[in-house]
């Protein structure tokens, strides 16, 4: 999964990306039908906790700036 956080600023006619903010924790439910083995983030492999449930699937991605990914193994 690719997570994306990029404002586009207007410069006379033209959009910008210039300022790259953080983008604090980011809480994410997921509702997939099989059960989840292992969630981590790329590039650098680091594992990410997750709790499931009958509700679903919930985990919690660390502050990233402008873009992550999550890998997540069934």
């Amino acid at each position: 999964m690719h997570l994306l956080y990029s404002p586009a600023l207007k410069r006379g006619e033209v959009m910008v990306m210039e300022d790259f903010l953080p983008v604090p924790g980011v809480e994410l439910s997921l509702n997939l039908p099989q059960k989840i083995k292992k969630v981590y983030q790329v590039p650098d492999g680091k594992p990410l906790k997750f709790e499931m449930n009958k509700e679903g699937t919930r985990l919690n991605v660390p502050t990233f700036t402008m873009h992550t990914a999550i890998v997540i193994e069934y």
